[in-house]
């Protein structure tokens, strides 16, 4: 098996072999890898990773004779970022902690290099009700000369005297990802389990650090934390991959999909996103082959995003900068997580004419032939890449697969090995099933 997904890393690297190109789920699989390995870093942009993501899916589409929209495949812009691309050590006393399972460090934190005082507060400091005790701790530590890492216990539910009371606990929890009430060099806070990796909230600078501790981790005889961790806010270039194939009618059909990730929390743990999204760029470019051998009449464009793990980045600069002219989009299908599936598929915002007549055409498909165990729908959601174009009144859906074998979400274990392509070839002979009756 390792010798096996070894020879399609290769493959991958060279671009898109017409060998491979002969089975929907090999080649998936070759996509799949190739994204997913560690040369690839995560895919994000802070290193090279999603520079030679980009690369190598330019090349798949050259490959396969699809023509970029311009003279060039990139559709360049710039976006903020932090580069957490050093050290990202925690040490409890004389115990280094394990990142990832012990510890997981929120990607917008502050650099630090420091032995911090551990000192024990109330999450209930932070309600409005309690801004005297607050403030009056945020005097004792602008007196203090010690560094100090406050740690908060969320593991612990909190009873709240009203909703209303709930509510507010929830909002000023929610509101230490963008200040440090403390105003401490850091925050550690414990919770029942440990949060995804994310990359949200990457717009502006911290001079606070925030690291999520695994519940009972901390125990009263610790004293204080070391950390030592690189990080810094910067902005940079990074690119959208373009391509496609020109038909009879002046519409187009679209497929998108984000090939970014989320990089490497310091040198040691690296996020290989095989489900997000890995698979979604496998299955653009499958329906890339295939309708570049069996074409249909509209323009049919394929835009394989950057940024959208920061904040659907990549997605809105094209809204807003289009290479075509939105208004001739027929439909834009977002594909985001396409491994499993073997409870079926989520079709997100279906309720515009074109995406409905899509939708029915999937359904009556799936009637017809039970590609899939069930077809779910769901409003519309600013969760994926899809979304800008709705703002901008395109008719665009978002496709998701439920259930199955996958390596978790935003974790060390999404990868090429974990991802499940049992009803990969399912999904898109479906897609392609209600593309034919439009």
């Amino acid at each position: 098996m390792k010798r096996l997904l070894f020879l399609l890393l290769l493959l991958g690297l060279s671009g898109c072999s017409s060998i491979t190109c002969a089975q929907d789920s090999a080649f998936a699989r070759q996509v799949i890898c190739t994204l997913a390995s560690p040369e690839m870093a995560g895919r994000n942009i802070e290193r090279d990773g999603a520079a030679k993501a980009a690369a190598y899916l330019s090349r798949c589409f050259s490959n396969m004779g699809v023509l970029p929209v311009d003279e060039q495949y990139y559709q360049y812009f710039s976006c903020p970022a932090f580069a957490m691309d050093g050290h990202a050590e925690v040490q409890l006393g004389l115990h280094s902690l394990s990142p990832q399972a012990d510890y997981r460090i929120a990607d917008y934190s502050a650099a630090l290099h420091a032995r911090l005082k551990i000192v024990r507060l109330s999450p209930t400091l932070l309600l409005p009700k309690n801004r005297a005790l607050l403030e009056k701790w945020q005097q004792k530590a602008a007196k203090s000369r010690t560094p100090v890492a406050v740690y908060l216990n969320l593991a612990e539910p909190y009873k709240a005297a009203s909703e209303a009371e709930g509510q507010e606990f929830l909002q000023a929890v929610l509101k230490l990802r963008y200040e440090n009430p403390f105003h401490t060099a850091a925050l550690l806070i414990e919770e029942t389990q440990l949060p995804p990796q994310s990359l949200a909230g990457s717009e502006y600078e911290r001079n606070f650090t925030v690291i999520y501790l695994r519940a009972g981790l901390l125990k009263r005889a610790h004293k204080s934390i070391t950390v030592d961790l690189d990080n810094r806010h910067t902005r940079l270039a990074t690119q959208n991959v373009c391509a496609m194939e020109r038909g009879a009618v002046d519409s187009f059909i679209v497929f998108t999909a984000h090939y970014d990730h989320l990089g490497m929390m310091g040198t040691r743990v690296y996020y290989p996103g095989a489900h997000d999204n890995a698979s979604g760029c496998a299955a653009v470019l499958d329906l890339a082959r295939h309708f570049h051998h069996n074409p249909i009449r509209y323009h049919v464009l394929y835009i394989l995003f950057s940024g959208e793990e920061s904040g659907l980045l990549g997605s809105q600069h094209f809204a807003e900068n289009p290479l075509i002219d939105l208004s001739k989009i027929r439909l834009l299908l977002n594909l985001d997580m396409l491994c499993g599936g073997s409870d079926g598929l989520m079709l997100e915002n279906v309720m515009s004419i074109d995406s409905g007549r899509f939708y029915q055409g999937m359904a009556a498909a799936n009637e017809q032939f039970r590609y899939h165990k069930n077809l779910k729908v769901r409003d519309n959601a600013p969760n994926s890449d899809h979304y800008p174009f709705t703002a901008k009144g395109v008719p665009a859906m978002f496709i998701y697969t439920l259930g199955g074998r996958y390596g978790g979400y935003h974790a060390p274990g999404d990868n090429c090995e974990q991802c499940g392509l049992e009803e990969y070839e399912q999904t898109v002979r479906l897609i392609i099933s209600g593309i034919k009756k439009l």
